[in-house]
């Protein structure tokens, strides 16, 4: 059964009042607002997953990589880092 709020969406949708994706991002938009925990708690598993770089989780955010980092630390996340083999690095 829908709820009153997606015929309202939907009616408004039909003569061409919203675009349902801009009411879906706003309402995401909103709710993590809200619910900063799960925002953070969403890209911190996107992160970790490789879905997204460093830099965009810091971005999503609002907050600069290097503070992204911290927050990494305080939560004892380690990052992953790519590096050369250490007899590459010894070789120096």
């Amino acid at each position: 059964m829908k709820s009153a709020m997606t015929h309202i969406l939907e009616a408004l949708h039909r003569e061409k009042k919203v675009d349902r994706q801009e009411v879906s991002e706003a309402a995401y938009r909103l709710y993590f607002n809200l619910h900063p925990e799960l925002k953070l708690e969403g890209i911190l598993t996107l992160y970790l997953s490789d879905g997204i770089s460093i830099s965009r989780a810091a971005e999503l955010l609002g907050i600069t990589v290097l503070e992204f980092k911290e927050l990494l630390a305080t939560k004892n996340i380690v990052r992953k880092t790519e590096g050369k083999p250490t007899n590459q690095m010894d070789a120096r």
